[in-house]
């Protein structure tokens, strides 16, 4: 469960117009030093993660920006068809019990990379003077070669915005209010969800927002959230209400994506 910060109430605040992207990279030990030539890209294992859609798009990313050893890239989606016809591999955590040269036999390269994620979710950050909401992902990128390790990093992306602490009042009734809608919806179709009053009210008071705070408040209320199911729905939700139009994490997947250059 993500670390919550209270004082008084919950406290989030009105976006102020501060906000940053960061990466940064650290790296592992070496068990080979032969390069592999051609690399494929597996799913991404989400660890703890119940954001499985955004979990989902740091492969594509990862294979799209980064540069692995100047080696040629699989196509991901062409991994993905081998791994579920050849291997019946339908789902990241199935890799786990592969053995690696018999994947690279089975995709045809000489190299797999696995990307197993740590932390992906929005904190509150607070200080005396201003707090921060904070979009964070952090993920390892081992790249094996001949199923020995050729190397690996570890890779953090996050996107800053900082606030105040105005508005305390209306956005601690938003968390308190979408916290008890989300037990609400059990039972309901979608189309009884988008018409019930308590979200109309919630999707107002989102809207009195900018774009870029939306989404970090999202990110935000989706930490409450308890399965992945129940994430799904609600990213669904928001955007067929036009809160937000894409993961609340692309923007920092894609950065950190791009952090990934590997010689």
């Amino acid at each position: 469960m993500r670390k919550k910060i209270l004082l008084g109430a919950t406290i989030l605040g009105v976006l102020v117009g501060c906000s940053s992207l960061s990466t940064e990279k650290k790296s592992f030990k070496s068990d080979t030093s032969e390069k592999p030539k051609q690399v494929a890209f597996l799913p991404a294992n989400r660890g703890t993660s119940n954001d499985v859609k955004s979990v989902n798009l740091i492969a594509p990313f990862v294979a799209k920006n980064s540069n692995i050893a100047g080696a040629k890239k699989q196509d991901f989606k062409k991994t993905e068809q081998i791994l579920n016809k050849k291997l019946g591999i339908t789902v990241a955590g199935q890799l786990a019990g592969e053995d690696k040269i018999e994947l690279e036999k089975a995709l045809g390269v000489d190299g797999v990379v696995f990307l197993n994620v740590n932390s992906l979710g929005t904190e509150l950050e607070t200080g005396l003077l201003e707090s921060s909401l904070v979009k964070r992902v952090n993920f390892d990128v081992l790249v094996y070669n001949d199923g020995k390790l050729y190397q690996g990093e570890n890779v953090t992306g996050e996107s800053k915005i900082t606030i105040t602490t105005e508005q305390v009042l209306e956005i601690g009734l938003l968390i308190k209010d979408f916290v008890s809608f989300s037990k609400n919806v059990k039972g309901k179709n979608l189309i009884e969800i988008l018409e019930m009053p308590e979200l109309i009210r919630i999707v107002n008071t989102l809207n009195k927002y900018s774009k870029e705070a939306r989404s970090a408040i999202v990110g935000y209320l989706m930490g409450e959230l308890p399965s992945p199911e129940i994430i799904n729905l609600f990213g669904d939700i928001f955007k067929r209400k036009g809160v937000i139009d894409k993961s609340v994490y692309e923007e920092v997947i894609i950065e950190a994506s791009k952090k990934v250059q590997i010689k």
